[in-house]
């Protein structure tokens, strides 16, 4: 095999990267039985990248090129193939072959049977976020000190070739280090050949893992540590250098650590890498800040602003989630994710699994391994309850996610990190009462993991029977009620199991927007507007009314469309700083001022009863390992 492989590689960098090249025959050609790709990063003109992608002897008249029109885990359609340009198609000879444009991702390709190539360029999408509405962590950036390369926005495939293997050769400057999960091979020394100063070369098996497989560049080198039998690679890069890999690696290592803890004897991955992109938050920079899960990375998007001790807590919750996906959809997931067709997908039923179940584990490993106490547990159970209380959505959870990419469902979908986790959390109560706390949700996920493994996906219509059969009839009723068909959940009922109740509490919160309560919101001016109803202690301090228009904070004046930088700054602020806003209040402009304190505000909590059986309270200890 390696000599098999060596001889692509010799070829594809005398035919691929720029040298002079005589045509290939036909049994060279199929020799490698590979897709060759080239990324050049050091040649970049007009902030555009080339790339060439060149398939082995291809023998039908016509064929198809496409980027993808959505990839695995944004559930939206975001059509990569709108920012490709100067698309060509070439024979051995390098002359043009005709080709039709037939939507924005996909060229139809004629006389391909004489095809050597195709050649095009990429342009970004970081800088251009404000024209498109594609997720950060799935876009792409070209930049001379950093490429994110999501390889959905750089490499496309050939319709009937998508399932062989695919290598790809990445020049960069020498100044710029890769980061990925991908191991690297070694490039053969021949007179033509690259050294390893300047360039990467990878190898997968087929192109749904080339998608799976995100590469960063940036300045400096990624730090890396092991868990167990996991290497976990970090890979940072911070635009003004406020922050390095090694800032994040003790909190991303304990992280790690506790989640292999939880996951017990569950197989994960032998190498895990984290990319981490800190915007600036300028016009032209990422605005869409969280992660994308990758099988074996994630790449993460955060403002470089952000204060260490909350980019900490960011990497805990978001990272947390994306690496449990080596559980689901990794391990076990259905044929319309197995077989993932990136133009035209079928989408899965089952969201509350690849998502919320994910979403649970996430955050009941941090207090089961004891990173959080189970007070701060029972808070972010409380606002999950809270957060999935604004979809109406009169239609199941399956329902949703098998229609996710239309209306009215897509505007659903972000509640399967809510009620798909509070999903997760009931099944897991369930579980915990009928064996009398030995078996929880993850025992279950273990069970399915051995019943169907990566390779082995299961049919979308009779998954839910399938885990009812292997867990407890319990559960199997459970997700007929509230995942098949729509009924409510009566949360208590499941407290009640573990001697939990809710009761009024004053609660510490953030001065004008946090993940449990929002103090702002926009109107159809482009203006921040104060909300009617009770607001939190600070503010009503400062003398702000619902309904207030605020023009501006400190000076400095906000509009809904740099809210976000409005908020980052007020997150900032620390005990016995002044406060000072301008607002609009029925048609007059009035000056507030004050010191700030932190802001509380009245909230149903959850906490443990005092009535709280034996028996409860056992079940309860079994739940959270205390």
């Amino acid at each position: 095999m390696k000599l098999l492989y060596t001889a692509a590689i010799a070829a594809f960098l005398l035919v691929g990267c720029g040298t002079p090249k005589a045509p290939l025959s036909a049994t060279q050609k199929e020799t490698p039985k590979v897709v060759l790709t080239s990324v050049d990063l050091i040649n970049v003109t007009d902030d555009k990248v080339s790339v060439v992608v060149n398939p082995p002897t291809i023998t039908e008249k016509e064929i198809k090129f496409s980027l993808p029109a959505i990839v695995p885990g944004t559930y939206s359609r975001d059509d990569y193939g709108k920012y490709i340009e100067a698309f060509k198609a070439l024979d051995y000879s390098g002359n043009e072959l005709q080709f039709t444009k037939v939507d924005d991702n996909t060229w139809s390709i004629l006389n391909a049977d004489k095809l050597d190539k195709v050649t095009y360029l990429v342009n970004d999408t970081f800088d251009i976020e404000s024209e498109h509405d594609i997720f950060s962590p799935t876009g792409t950036n070209i930049a001379s000190n950093n490429y994110v390369l999501n390889m959905n926005g750089f490499i496309g495939y050939f319709n009937t070739l998508k399932n062989l293997p695919y290598e790809v050769l990445i020049k960069h400057p020498e100044t710029l280090y890769a980061g990925t999960s991908l191991n690297e091979l070694e490039i053969p020394k021949t007179k033509d050949s690259l050294t390893a100063a300047n360039a990467n070369y990878y190898k997968v098996d087929r192109y749904a893992d080339l998608i799976d497989s995100p590469v960063m560049y940036t300045e400096h080198e990624p730090v890396s540590f092991t868990v167990g039998e996991t290497e976990v690679l970090i890979n940072v890069f911070s635009p003004n250098g406020t922050y390095s890999a090694e800032d994040f690696k003790p909190v991303i290592s304990t992280m790690v650590e506790a989640q292999k803890a939880y996951l017990g004897d569950l197989k994960t991955t032998n190498k895990y890498a984290i990319l981490v992109y800190l915007s600036t938050v300028g016009a032209e920079d990422a605005q869409g800040f969280g992660a994308l899960e990758h099988n074996t990375s994630t790449v993460v998007v955060m403002p470089e602003q952000y204060p260490k001790q909350l980019l900490d807590k960011a990497m805990v919750d978001i990272v947390a989630h994306e690496f449990f996906h080596v559980v689901t959809p990794l391990s076990i997931h259905s044929e319309e994710i197995h077989f993932f067709d990136f133009n035209t997908p079928k989408m899965s039923q089952h969201l509350w699994m690849y998502e919320g179940v994910t979403e649970y584990f996430a955050q009941h490993f941090q207090v089961y391994e004891g990173l959080v106490t189970p007070e701060e547990f029972y808070d972010v159970i409380v606002s999950k309850i809270d957060n999935a209380k604004r979809y109406t959505g009169d239609f199941s959870f399956t329902e949703m996610s098998k229609n996710v990419l239309e209306e009215p469902y897509k505007d659903s979908y972000a509640n399967v990190y809510e009620k798909g986790a509070l999903i997760g959390m009931c099944i897991d109560l369930i579980m915990r009462e009928q064996s009398n706390g030995e078996k929880g949700l993850i025992d279950l996920m273990k069970t399915l993991t051995k019943r169907f493994g990566s390779t082995s996906p299961f049919s979308d219509d009779t998954f839910i029977e399938t885990v009812a059969a292997l867990s407890y009839p319990e559960v199997g009723n459970f997700l007929r009620d509230h995942v098949q068909n729509n009924g409510a959940i009566n949360y208590t009922e499941y407290f009640y199991l573990v001697g939990l109740e809710f009761a009024e509490t004053k609660t510490n919160t953030a001065l004008l927007a946090s993940q449990d309560v929002q103090y702002i919101r926009g109107n159809e001016e482009g203006e921040i507007v104060f909300v009617n109803g009770e607001l939190n202690s600070t503010l009503q301090d400062l003398g702000v009314l619902g309904g207030d228009v605020l023009v501006s904070y400190n000076k400095k004046e906000y509009n809904l469309s740099t809210a976000r930088g409005l908020i980052i700054a007020t997150n900032g602020l620390a005990e016995g700083d002044t406060v000072t806003l301008t607002v609009k209040r029925n048609g007059e402009t009035v000056k507030l001022s004050g010191k700030y304190s932190t802001p509380t505000y009245l909230a149903n909590k959850l906490g443990e009863s005092p009535y709280a059986t034996e028996e409860q309270k056992a079940l309860r200890a079994a739940w959270l390992n205390k």
